[in-house]
């Protein structure tokens, strides 16, 4: 399960399994009805004449998906821009500046969406008239992810309506052992508890291989199920205590950075796991667990999948997949949440009540149309794809045909790898079908990735503040927890962080996060 560091919309697996509905690099649209020009696209009074500013994906000029949103609900769009994630950035903030601001944006997080109605680029839409005009669909985050109403909010008002994924979006990543290896050092199994980790690391360590390693620069996947044995992920928002408090401060974060700095001094964890990518070591043998893996590392098919890459040197390399460490806080795993890209409107299109209606009655129809979601997000049953079970229809799985075996060939026509349609949501329950078409995956996915735990608000950023502090507060705790885990520091220099955490706008942050709280009404705004 981004906004978030890089991600390949290939290989989802690596982000939380499925990404439904949330920022993935990419390319992007910005899309202007036929009857409108990119000088006057925030001028039109056409509810039909919609301009929208689209997430990242490789859509064409005539794309399938563009088609069908035409012959559905009357809408074309005639100008296409393929642009990588930082253009998307770029070609945002310059049409903002030109005062050429589309009528409907997907905004890349709601820290984003926070900067930019600052600056009067949105305008305001009443959560009540989206519940009016979009009923169904409200419903649905209401049901399913209620603390996403969170991530439209700005200063008191709400701007847009939330985007959400489908339950995969939940998912944690999974937990990667060398089985091989654990077999070789006379391990029985894969370990499960923390006294186990140990013992494994303790055999592991005497063939030479290092027990564990994580990306220790990622603000959310550095040894993230270890901290997740204690109950914290730090750089989350959770309520303890009475109070929302960010995990990277809690106690129980000290606790695990005293079991991590022990592990290291004993050799157990691999001492290039601050570095930028150790991972190439889990598949060169040196490092015997990763915990940030998924479903397509299984797959023999996907040439990008860590079994193939093992077995390219070792025949004999193999993966087991294990549940996240049991500790004395449970088992955790870091999802992004369900909380996606949020939909913002021009000033001009928030004051034009039919062109609100007919965004929102779209996202209404995608979200209680099953057939439609299906058709919009996957094309056409024997021409782009086929059932593998078709008395359990797409819940049965399915796989490409055609050229569409080609990912960029689907991403061309606006199937993306997160089974979305170009515009609206697929209804929760077929959301995950539609996202990972292998049964067995899925089967996977609910085995493994049921450990999860997202954010308080389904997205960290959603608390005000968080676009000018949350940066410099990961690199502060990138640095102070590295340093207290390979014994640069002592694990007493944790209070010292926490009093820099609070000073260099942890506190502030943390106002605005119980402030929040309080104003959704627990995470359920109405």
């Amino acid at each position: 399960m981004t906004t978030h560091p890089t991600h390949n919309p290939v290989q989802v697996s690596r982000r939380g399994l499925l990404a439904a509905a949330a920022g993935i690099a990419g390319v992007t649209v910005f899309g202007t009805a036929a009857c409108g020009s990119d000088d006057d696209t925030s001028k039109s009074t056409n509810s039909a004449a919609i301009n929208y500013y689209y997430q990242p994906c490789g859509l064409k000029k005539g794309a399938y998906s563009m088609t069908e949103m035409q012959k559905t609900f009357g809408i074309t769009f005639t100008d296409v821009y393929a642009l990588s994630m930082d253009d998307y950035s770029t070609r945002f903030q310059t049409n903002l500046a030109q005062n050429k601001i589309p009528d409907v944006m997907a905004i890349n997080g709601p820290d984003m969406l926070q900067k930019f109605a600052e600056q009067g680029a949105f305008g305001e839409v009443p959560v009540d008239f989206v519940r009016e005009n979009a009923p169904k669909f409200a419903a649905g985050v209401d049901k399913y992810v209620p603390a996403a109403w969170s991530t439209t909010l700005f200063d008191g008002k709400n701007y847009g309506f939330p985007g959400i994924g489908g339950p995969g979006s939940r998912a944690n990543a999974f937990t990667e052992w060398r089985s091989d290896l654990l077999e070789k050092a006379g391990v029985s199994g894969v370990p499960d508890t923390i006294d186990e980790y140990e013992s494994a690391f303790a055999a592991l360590k005497k063939i030479g291989v290092y027990g564990m390693s994580t990306n220790g620069q990622s603000f959310f996947g550095a040894f993230m199920t270890i901290f997740g044995a204690y109950g914290v992920l730090p750089m989350q928002w959770q309520v303890s205590g009475g109070k929302v408090v960010n995990d990277s401060v809690r106690p129980e974060t000290k606790q695990a950075l005293e079991l991590l700095a022990a592990w290291y001094k004993k050799g157990y964890i691999d001492p290039e796991c601050m570095g930028p990518d150790p991972s190439p070591k889990f598949v060169a043998g040196k490092v015997a667990m990763w915990d940030y893996g998924g479903p397509s590392d299984l797959d023999l098919t996907n040439a990008g999948g860590r079994l193939v890459a093992i077995r390219k040197t070792n025949p004999n390399g193999n993966i087991a997949f294990s549940a996240p460490m049991q500790g004395p806080g449970g088992r955790n795993g870091w999802t992004f949440g369900a909380a996606g890209w949020p939909v913002a409107f021009s000033p001009d299109a928030a004051k034009d009540k039919e062109k609100l209606k007919h965004v929102l009655q779209i996202w209404d129809r995608v979200w209680s149309d099953d057939e439609l979601a299906t058709r919009l997000s996957i094309g056409v049953e024997g021409t782009m794809y086929k059932l593998t079970d078709s008395a359990k229809g797409i819940a049965g799985g399915f796989e490409w045909i055609g050229k569409y075996v080609d990912p960029l060939a689907r991403q061309a026509e606006g199937f993306n790898s997160y089974g979305a349609p170009f515009i609206g949501q697929p209804n929760w329950d077929i959301a995950a079908s539609l996202a990972q078409p292998d049964p067995t995956a899925q089967q996977m996915i609910a085995t493994y990735g049921k450990y999860a735990r997202a954010d308080l608000f389904e997205n960290s950023m959603a608390v005000p503040g968080s676009g000018q502090y949350a940066a410099d507060l990961q690199n502060l705790k990138v640095k102070a927890f590295s340093q207290i885990i390979t014994g640069a520091a002592p694990l007493s220099s944790f209070d010292s962080f926490v009093s820099q955490w609070n000073a260099q706008g942890g506190s502030q942050l943390q106002k605005a996060a119980n402030d929040l709280y309080q104003q959704t009404g627990g995470g359920k705004h109405k």
